[in-house]
């Protein structure tokens, strides 16, 4: 048992606090970017402004310390990397990339800058020692989860200071599968990364916060996708090349294209006569299994630092670019409505439009009337509608009553037996009906569309989207009628 007591607490000035550049949120984690680029990095995509936002409104709460670890003279923080660009940001708004300068010039003129001079910090006597505090919080419910990709980072990381992956599993209460398969994620995602693709594509897809890797996953990991690309999953789940490197590059470079411009889905590739059909379509884009060759990881990402520099160069305009063709938008374009409704299909398209930064509004009543129409939808077309009408007869309503979002959510919770979701995903659905004080909840819901004091923030309804996005994952397709 780690003796936390034991670790000393300093209160540290902000600007004597070094950021992380192997914080598995940055999506290329390497120990030679600036300062200046991780915080880039976290603003650009971590909702580092809402934070500081927040700060220079309530104030600075530390009820919780920032962990670091001591290198030398100097202190990186292993934990608490957003809210210590936040506070840099508030303390020196110059620092921040150019586009976001004039924003955060605005919080800080209304911040008492002394007030966050210096902050509470808990020196770990390791990163590896930190670790645990770390994992725990990722995956508490009440704190902002990393992506898969992240996760696999974090492992990456203790694997590289020396430990095993029985050692961690056994330490951490993880399935050691489970974390080979992660692993796997994180090598087949190194791969996609250093692939010779468009730069727009390419942009799309190193950021791990946003790029659908789960959905990749689904397509390497079927036997006849990885045998069609020339690769095998050898000792730990790691792929080992059977062909020459270069057809292999041919092939998966499509299927990630096709991933993350959304031409390709799981829902798209669901049965095994889909996947036949889609890797017909593969035409010139085809790997030539004749040519013999093998390779492993590590070969074709070490012939990867050219692709990686003209990344590293292009990298700031095309993100930029990127957001002004649409990115802002609440409703990412990976997601498809598939109801036959035209109504509830043009909702969908304008919230598919409308940037949530500007129409904050819009969007939170929007958001409302699209997830309790694609419910009311599901339930009518399934057929399960009839039963909870015939169920509420006890409570003698009219003719005309229909059930509430939270009455039918509860339905589809307790009592639908083919509503298929992830257990986690259904824990927050069950938030959304049994809370009463949550930003996630029915309640707020419809605050949003008659309280005339309740004010949805961008960072809350994009949180509430990422919690909602498995649901409407299932209610924005047409059920099966009983």
């Amino acid at each position: 048992m780690i003796a936390y007591d034991r670790w000393e607490e300093k209160h540290v000035a902000i600007t004597g606090l070094l950021l992380d550049a192997l914080n598995p949120r940055i999506a290329e984690p390497h120990p030679s970017l600036t300062q200046r680029q991780l915080i880039e990095e976290l603003v650009e995509h971590d909702k580092v402004y809402d934070l500081a936002r927040n700060i220079a409104e309530n104030g600075y709460f530390p009820v919780e310390s920032l962990i670091a670890i001591e290198k030398g003279r100097e202190k990186y923080v292993v934990e608490g990397n957003r809210r210590v660009a936040a506070l840099k940001l508030l303390l020196s708004p110059d620092i921040a990339p150019a586009s976001w300068q004039s924003r955060f010039k605005q919080l800080s003129d209304r911040i008492y800058v002394d007030a966050i001079k210096k902050v509470r910090v808990t020196i770990a006597p390791s990163r590896e020692a930190a670790a645990h505090i770390i994992m725990f919080k990722h995956t508490a419910p009440q704190v902002e989860s990393w992506a898969p990709i992240m996760r696999a980072k974090f492992y990456k990381n203790l694997i590289d200071g020396g430990q095993t992956v029985d050692a961690i599993a056994t330490q951490y209460g993880i399935r050691a599968s489970a974390m080979t398969d992660d692993l796997r994620m994180l090598t087949m995602y190194q791969l996609a990364c250093s692939l010779d693709l468009p730069v727009d594509v390419l942009t799309l897809v190193r950021n791990p916060r946003t790029f659908p890797m789960t959905n990749l996953d689904r397509v390497y990991v079927v036997p006849r996708v990885s045998a069609f690309l020339g690769i095998r999953f050898g000792e730990n789940k790691q792929p080992v090349g059977v062909v020459a490197s270069d057809e292999f590059k041919k092939g998966y470079a499509k299927i990630v294209t096709d991933i993350a411009t959304g031409a390709a889905d799981s829902r798209l590739l669901n049965k095994a006569v889909d996947f036949d059909k889609y890797l017909k379509s593969f035409g010139d884009r085809t790997p030539d299994l004749s040519k013999k060759g093998n390779f492993t990881v590590e070969s074709l990402l070490d012939s990867s630092n050219a692709a990686d520099v003209k990344m590293r160069t292009a990298k700031l305009p095309t993100r930029k670019l990127v957001k002004k063709r649409g990115s802002v938008a609440l409703i990412p374009k990976n997601i498809r409505c598939y109801l036959e409704s035209r109504r509830i299909n043009d909702i969908f398209v304008e919230l598919r439009k409308l940037p949530v930064e500007t129409y904050q509004n819009a969007v939170s009543v929007l958001l409302r009337s699209l997830l309790e129409m694609c419910v009311e939808n599901y339930l009518t077309k399934s057929g399960k509608m009839k039963i909870l009408l015939a169920e509420d007869k006890a409570a003698q309503h009219g003719k005309d009553w229909s059930p509430t979002l939270r009455q039918m959510l509860n339905y589809i919770l307790t009592k639908d037996n083919d509503f298929n979701v992830n257990p986690l995903a259904r824990k927050v659905i069950s938030k959304l009906v049994s809370s009463t004080d949550s930003i996630l909840s029915a309640d707020s819901l419809d605050f949003f569309v008659h309280n005339r004091f309740a004010c949805p923030t961008e960072s809350e309804l994009r949180s509430l989207w990422e919690k909602l996005e498995e649901l409407f994952k299932v209610v924005l397709v047409e059920p099966n009628a009983v």
